[in-house]
């Protein structure tokens, strides 16, 4: 799923809900991969340190 720029910035803050609706958190990064959205500035989160 691609996403513009203006969609990503308006998911900082919102609520995280699991499959069953429980909330489970808030969005406070957003990451895009090489493939999907590299051009959104974000750096690719490999799972090995803090951004």
């Amino acid at each position: 799923m691609r996403l513009t720029e203006q969609q990503v910035r308006s998911l900082y803050g919102q609520d995280v809900q699991d499959r069953s609706g429980a909330k489970i958190g808030s969005v406070g990064q957003v990451w895009a991969d090489a493939a999907g959205g590299g051009d959104l500035g974000q750096r690719e989160d490999r799972g090995d340190g803090p951004p």
